[in-house]
C-alpha cells in the first residue's frame, strides 16, 4: 500500500489461527492506492469512507460494508471534521476458497456496491465494552466475520439466480438497486415511508421494486420497514426512554399503535 496522506490512527493485527489480518482505523484524513492481492472487507462504523475501484467511485457509509476481492487497483480516501471509524479484514484466497468449500458452493456472486452490515450482525467494534476484547483476539474477529460472510454470499447468489431474469448483469444490478431501497428504509425508517418513495430510491417502478424486493428478501418492503421500527423501538425501552418519545423516534404515530405492534410482535 501506498500511503500519501494519513492523519490519525491505524492499528493492525494478524491472526494467529486465521490467515488474515484486521486494521482498526480512527482517521480524519487519508489517501492510500494499493492492488489487492487478497478479499478485503471494508466495515465503516462511523463516518464515510470513499473508494475508488479500476476507476469506480464506491461511497461506504456508516453500518455498510464493501467487498473488495483480488486483483483491483484500489485507491482509499478519507477527508472529513470528525473521526471516521473503521475496519479492514484481509483473507487471503485460499482461507476465503477452503471456507467456500465447508459450505459446499461455489464462488458466489461478489457485491461491488456496499452492502447493509445489519446482515452480518456485526457489533460496533469502536464501543466501550467490545473494543479491548477485539484487539486482543483478531482471530476470533476474523473468524466470525468469514463465518457469517460466506452464507450470506452464498444465500444471496442462490436467491439472485432463482430471480426470473436471463442476464447475470442484470441480477447484478438488481441486487444493487433493492439493496439501495433497503439501505434507504434502514437510513429513514422513522418517517413516513411509502412505497413510492423507497422504489424511487432504488430506481424501479413500485410494482418492479415491491416484486423483487420479497422475492430476494423474502418479505415486503412495508414489512421489512415495520420490523426495523420494531427493532430500534426494543431497544430504546430498554434503554429506559418513554413509550410517546419511542413512538415519535421509530415513525409509529403515537404511543398507544407502538404498544400495540409490539404486543403483537410478541405473541406472534
Amino acid at each position: 500500500m501506498e500511503v500519501e496522506i494519513k492523519k490519525g490512527e491505524i492499528n493492525g493485527f494478524n491472526g494467529k489461527k486465521v490467515d488474515g489480518k484486521v486494521l482498526f482505523s480512527n482517521l480524519i484524513q487519508f489517501k492510500a492506492r494499493s492492488f489487492t492481492n487478497c478479499y478485503s472487507l471494508k466495515f465503516v462504523f462511523h463516518g464515510t469512507e470513499h473508494y475508488i475501484i479500476n476507476g469506480e467511485r464506491k461511497t461506504v457509509h456508516s453500518n455498510q460494508f464493501l467487498l473488495v476481492p483480488p486483483g483491483q487497483e484500489l485507491e482509499t480516501r478519507i477527508n472529513a471534521k470528525g473521526p471516521v471509524k473503521g475496519v479492514c479484514v484481509y483473507f487471503s484466497e485460499d482461507t476465503f476458497e477452503q471456507q467456500l468449500d465447508r459450505y459446499a458452493t461455489d464462488l458466489p456472486i461478489v457485491p461491488g456496491f456496499p452492502i447493509s452490515s445489519s446482515f452480518l450482525q456485526v457489533p460496533d467494534v469502536f464501543s466501550s465494552t467490545t473494543i479491548d476484547a477485539q484487539w486482543a483476539n483478531p482471530d476470533f474477529f476474523l473468524e466470525s466475520t468469514l463465518a457469517k460472510l460466506i452464507p450470506f454470499l452464498a444465500h444471496s447468489t442462490s436467491k439472485l439466480r432463482k430471480l426470473e431474469v436471463k442476464k447475470e448483469d442484470t441480477r447484478y444490478h438488481l441486487w444493487e438497486k433493492m439493496e439501495k431501497g433497503r439501505v434507504f428504509i434502514e437510513k429513514h425508517y422513522s418517517a413516513k415511508l411509502s412505497l413510492d418513495q423507497i422504489a424511487k430510491e432504488a430506481c424501479l417502478s413500485p410494482f418492479h421494486f415491491q416484486k423483487r424486493f420479497k422475492g430476494f428478501y423474502g418479505k415486503s418492503p412495508n414489512k421489512y420497514l415495520n420490523e426495523i421500527r420494531i427493532q430500534r423501538a426494543q431497544e430504546l425501552f430498554n434503554q429506559g426512554y418513554k413509550p410517546a418519545y419511542i413512538a415519535e423516534q421509530c415513525g409509529f404515530g403515537d404511543a398507544h399503535y407502538l404498544q400495540k405492534c409490539l404486543k403483537k410482535q410478541l405473541y406472534r
